[in-house]
């Protein structure tokens, strides 16, 4: 779970290592007794296959990243030019400071401290670059959203800012970093690190926000699951957009966005109805009793790594729960207030917020389609 010591365990998600086999997958049926339980279980406890091919791909993709990425950065450098010599100095001066800032109490693993420090980007192993094909042609840099001609009517857009989790792969970091900027170059971005690797001077190259806490987030760190929730809430307010993007070290990029949640639709994550329990009937009928009787749309809840959420609905969550009422919401399902991405979804769909998949983020094979994000990608992992 991601709220021990390492970091797989501190942003891990109930959808991690969920089964991803097409030909298994199915919706679970009922939600209470041994189907639920087993159900629950399979989901963490399945272990994941990474394909060579992708491994291959990913090395391949590395040179087209670290040459958008160069671009990038000379065209942060040119605006930056182009301000005053004291705005110019106040900038430096600020960001300087937020690099140097430190926690005595967090462990940094000198062995990995290159991945973050270099002046230089990492590089994979060279390998022959295959030729571009309509899923892996890199799409170009934009921090505006490209227009998509398959989107539905009445799809929203608006403006994306993301919210990076980390803690100890420092690799995986890294590279989730760089794509970030390959693909938003502009996007406000708050990265947080768990406990974890101090990724000030990343961070400084990429122009993220940086903090770094000595209490993890989740159920079995120091802060609890509604500490998580208070560093998102934040973040985005920080970033000042209409979306944010949720980030974990799991997760890939492949292109800027083209398909936005549904009008009318809060947030939006991975099709876990395909392979996790849904919330239970207990909760569920909990948040139709706060709704005037009117129960969610999707019962599930797939808000982990990849997923967006609606800044406002951020906003209106609350920064703590009185202990009773946290207690009574895990009675009626014991995964609240353990799992990030059950107790966020929970909480916004108690509130009145509408959830669904999104159909920019995949996990698995789902959606068959290409996508912006995908969920569950390890393959930089050490």
């Amino acid at each position: 779970a991601w709220g021990a010591v390492r970091a797989r365990s501190n942003n891990k998600s109930n959808n991690d290592d969920a089964p991803i086999n097409p030909q298994t997958a199915a919706t679970v049926a009922g939600v209470d007794g041994e189907d639920e339980e087993e159900a629950r279980r399979s989901s963490r406890e399945e272990p994941m296959v990474v394909k060579a091919e992708d491994v291959e791909r990913a090395k391949a993709e590395a040179e087209t990243r670290e040459r958008a990425i160069a671009e990038a950065g000379e065209r942060r450098k040119e605006r930056s030019e182009t301000k005053s010599p004291s705005i110019a100095k106040k900038v430096k001066k600020g960001t300087a400071k937020k690099a140097t800032e430190s926690n005595p109490k967090v462990v940094i693993d000198s062995e990995h401290d290159h991945l973050f420090e270099e002046e230089t980007p990492q590089r994979p192993v060279r390998v022959k670059k295959p030729e571009p094909t309509p899923e892996t042609k890199p799409a170009r840099p934009t921090a505006e959203a490209p227009k998509d001609t398959k989107a539905a009517e009445g799809d929203e857009g608006g403006q994306l800012g993301f919210y990076f989790q980390m803690a100890n792969e420092p690799k995986a970091t890294l590279e989730l970093i760089r794509a970030i900027r390959v693909h938003f170059p502009d996007a406000p971005m708050s990265v947080t690190s768990d406990a974890g690797y101090d990724c000030s001077a990343a961070c400084e190259r990429y122009n993220c926000v940086f903090t770094r806490e000595d209490t993890t987030a989740g159920m079995h760190g120091g802060g609890g699951v509604m500490e998580y929730v208070r560093r998102l809430k934040r973040a985005a307010a920080a970033a000042g957009t209409e979306w944010i993007v949720l980030l974990e070290d799991d997760v890939r990029v492949e292109r800027g966005v083209t398909r936005w949640p549904k009008r009318g639709v809060d947030g939006g994550g991975v099709q876990d109805w395909r392979w996790t329990a849904p919330l239970s009937s207990k909760l569920l009928g909990e948040i139709a009793r706060r709704n005037g009787g009117t129960g969610p749309s999707y019962k599930n809840y797939g808000l982990c790594g990849g997923a967006i959420v609606r800044a406002s609905a951020l906003a209106s969550l609350p920064d703590d729960l009185p202990a009773d009422e946290m207690r009574s919401l895990q009675e009626m399902d014991d995964r609240f207030g353990m799992w990030n991405d059950v107790t966020l979804s929970a909480l916004l769909m108690l509130g009145g917020h509408t959830l669904a998949p999104w159909d920019d983020v995949k996990q698995g094979n789902h959606p068959a389609h290409s996508t912006a994000f995908v969920h569950n990608d390890k393959r930089w992992f050490l």
